[in-house]
């Protein structure tokens, strides 16, 4: 029975290479209305259409922007991405299960794979497509049986990720369903949670200049979450005894406090510190932690607040673990939010 079913949804999406067959996400919602669901997405009610998944849309010719196809099967909305992915993201599902529960399955050619379970906003589960042995959230085994002998393997997990919300929701997605016309929105990008759900509360970001960030990332800020990085990119890589690191990052905090120290000479030093970790060839994981480390603290410097924010991190920011990778990682979305707010 298992594979008859996941067999049904090879078949059914057969016909849509290229398209659905390839890169989706189906999320299923019971007890939020149809305009709340579209909202939950980043659509705009007020703006739908009517148009059938095969239809070609004028107002999508490149593919962009993102599109939500929504109908009512029974007592649960269905909302259909084609090479879409927001019904697999946190921020979305939160508000598309607020009434409710909501299931959705994702897959993409990039191989990322995905079924999240959600209860009245509240996460339940959810786990790889790939590798359903693990499973995260309050309630790994919430599914139960619900998953017995679905083949939840590279390849497969997609058309099993659509049983299991069929064993779920009841509803079985066919060719009248995917031929239904669906009301379709564009969507914009829901913004990301500046604190990841599994990171609420962590100790890491007890910090009064963490917590100040989070609750209002503004570019002012900028120079100090550069200044908070760099410190701890100095740690990690074993670099704080550096004399140019110590002028480094006492000039970060100097501008931190709103100075406007010269950097040319700390620059200068600093490029030189990198051009001689550079001619050291690593000999092992720390050599090269410590010579991306330098990278970022020298592109610390850079006079202009959002780059110097936004190349610390590409150079150096995989360094840091930990509580240090919890900071980066939510001062790094701080530093995104800001930059996309009106200037």
């Amino acid at each position: 029975m298992s594979h008859e079913e996941s067999s049904h949804y090879r078949r059914l999406l057969a016909p849509y290479a290229g398209g659905l067959q390839d890169a989706m996400c189906v999320t299923y919602a019971r007890g939020v209305d149809e305009d709340a669901f579209i909202r939950a997405f980043g659509g705009d009610p007020a703006r739908t259409v009517s148009l059938r998944s095969r239809d070609p849309d004028p107002e999508r010719p490149g593919g962009l922007p993102m599109i939500l196809l929504v109908t009512r099967v029974g007592d649960w909305l269905v909302g259909i991405e084609e090479n879409g992915f927001q019904g697999s993201r946190p921020e979305v599902m939160r508000a598309a299960s607020a009434g409710g529960p909501a299931v959705s399955v994702y897959w993409c050619v990039h191989a990322a794979a995905q079924f999240t379970y959600r209860e009245r906003g509240r996460p339940v589960v959810s786990f790889d497509l790939w590798d359903a042995e693990r499973r995260w959230g309050p309630e790994p085994e919430a599914l139960g049986d619900l998953m017995s002998g679905l083949p939840f393997e590279f390849g497969q997990g997609g058309w099993a990720g659509l049983a299991l919300a069929e064993r779920f929701t009841g509803i079985r997605l066919d060719e009248e369903i995917l031929g239904r016309v669906f009301r379709r929105a564009l969507l914009t990008q829901v913004p990301e949670d500046l604190v990841p759900e599994n990171m609420m509360g962590h100790p890491a970001l007890d910090d009064p200049f963490v917590r100040a960030v989070v609750a209002e990332p503004t570019r002012d800020k900028l120079p100090g979450v550069t200044a908070l990085l760099a410190g701890l990119l100095a740690e990690h890589g074993g670099i704080g005894g550096e004399p140019a690191v110590r002028d480094a990052l006492a000039l970060l905090a100097e501008r931190a406090d709103g100075g406007r120290a010269d950097a040319t000479e700390v620059r200068r030093r600093m490029d030189a510190l990198v051009e001689a970790a550079g001619r050291e060839r690593p000999r092992n994981a720390q050599d090269l932690m410590r010579l991306h480390a330098i990278q970022g603290v020298r592109n610390a410097l850079n006079d202009d607040p959002a780059r110097a924010s936004r190349e610390l991190i590409s150079s150096g920011g995989y360094i840091l673990s930990g509580d240090a990778g919890v900071v980066r990682l939510v001062l790094d979305r701080c530093r995104a939010r800001a930059l996309r707010a009106p200037a």
